[in-house]
């Protein structure tokens, strides 16, 4: 109960006491120490316990806090309160309750990595985006084109493509984890090889 701010203990700042001191600001910097961290803000700071900094990134947590908070939005309630019969340990009015609003959860970048991957192609797109749909031979995937040297051929009508062609890529696969799971994005960097449907038989010396 101390760690959410709703028992007081002297000096101790809790979830609650420690974003009504943000009042929305964004946090620069984050020293941690053996137990405690200390919180950067332009030119302040402030110390809490490492369990306060867990309860103050925990994304479930803060959820929960702009739901109990929820009725400080509401015509006719003013204030909320949390402590003791004798005192309270925290005050939020419904001018701060924004504070209190839960960040977006940002994605979390796992895998940035460039393999080679042989792709046939399910769709070409001649847009400004040069998205691609791409099928690996399991899968169809959507893939940006940033290989400008190839994107010029393609273009100027250099390279055509028929059925069973397929391209050898050196491919930039990034997954992230995301607040509704995993989330893949390929970028095809370079075009090694385009091989057209019309394979010949191998000959010796040939």
């Amino acid at each position: 109960m101390s760690a959410l701010g709703f028992v007081t203990i002297k000096g101790y700042s809790g979830l609650l006491q420690t974003i009504k001191w943000l009042r929305g600001r964004k946090v620069q910097r984050v020293d941690l120490k053996e137990n405690t961290a200390v919180l950067h803000v332009e030119d302040d700071f402030l110390e809490i316990e490492l369990s306060v900094l867990r309860l103050l990134r925990d994304v479930a947590v803060r959820d929960a806090t702009e739901r109990m908070l929820e009725p400080l939005t509401r015509d006719g309630i003013t204030s909320f309160h949390a402590g003791t019969d004798d005192t309270f340990s925290a005050t939020v009015t419904s001018v701060e309750v924004s504070w209190f609003n839960a960040p977006e959860a940002q994605d979390e970048l796992l895998v940035d990595e460039t393999r080679k991957m042989v792709f046939s192609i399910a769709s070409l797109a001649f847009k400004e985006d040069n998205k691609w749909r791409l099928h690996d031979g399991n899968s169809t995937i959507t893939a940006t084109i940033s290989d400008e040297d190839f994107q010029h051929r393609v273009d100027t009508n250099q390279a055509n493509f028929a059925k069973g062609d397929v391209l050898v890529c050196d491919v930039r696969v990034k997954q992230w984890q995301s607040k509704t799971g995993a989330k893949t994005e390929y970028e095809v960097v370079r075009v090694i090889e385009h091989r057209t449907a019309a394979r010949q038989i191998p000959l010796p010396g040939l």
